[in-house]
């Protein structure tokens, strides 16, 4: 069936993968099943309760949701998450949609959300339609970017992906306010130790906000390992 082919992988200590499913399942099936769990440690002891793994709770270093490939050459890839209990809401596909449509209100948040999306030729010309708008100070970009909204709703992962977004969007401006108060920040600290303690902190706190381009620069800290350096 389409749409189910995700996986979900449990990460050992020693690099070994455990899928937990035989068979891939859609994202929106996975997002209702790990979303019961507050955090990772619970998801992974009813894992662990249910599958004969030889494997304790504290063997496991990461969980991870891998998309299967569509052909044989093609690897498997990396999904954003898995979530848990505190986004729930990212199925309320409603609830999404309302706070898109506040959000959008909001010029910087068009521009970095389109930018998302600036690679997909299909996107070119109303993605430049949406940015002209803009740049002319007119209202008008409201009417496109909600046009071009629906495209990306039309699709649970769609509809995801703006969740998590709209999220990351506000933690960051939260993080830069809180997190990384200016005035608590020492005289001799660089701008990339600066934006490091902010890719530790999401990686402690909000690691499924992170996407593999936002270790550009930092691949050391990645969590993601297509992005490390090689030696």
């Amino acid at each position: 069936m389409r749409g189910e082919q995700y996986f979900l992988i449990l990460i050992g200590k020693d690099g070994t993968k455990y899928k937990v499913y035989n068979k891939p399942i859609s994202l929106k099936t996975m997002d209702e099943h790990t979303t019961k769990y507050k955090n990772k440690n619970e998801l992974v002891s009813q894992i662990l309760s249910v599958k004969k793994f030889n494997i304790d709770v504290s063997d496991i270093t990461n969980v991870q949701i891998y998309m299967q490939p569509n052909s044989k050459k093609e690897e498997y890839k990396i999904e954003k998450g898995p979530l848990y209990k505190k986004d729930a809401s990212v199925l309320n596909k409603d609830a999404i949609a309302a706070k898109f449509e506040t959000m959008i209100l909001d010029k910087n948040f068009v521009l970095e959300f389109i930018k998302k999306y600036s690679t997909v030729k299909n996107f070119a010309s109303i993605l430049n339609g949406i940015k002209a708008l803009i740049k002319n100070n007119s209202d008008e970009y409201i009417d496109l970017i909600s046009s071009f909204a629906e495209k990306i709703f039309s699709t649970y992962k769609g509809s995801r992906n703006i969740y998590l977004f709209m999220k990351k969007y506000e933690n960051r401006k939260k993080i830069s306010h809180e997190y990384v108060d200016v005035s608590q920040i020492p005289f001799n600290s660089s701008l990339d130790e600066i934006n490091e303690d902010r890719l530790k902190y999401l990686i402690d706190h909000e690691r499924e906000l992170l996407d593999i381009e936002d270790f550009n620069h930092y691949q050391d800290l990645s969590v993601f390992d297509g992005s490390k350096k090689t030696k």
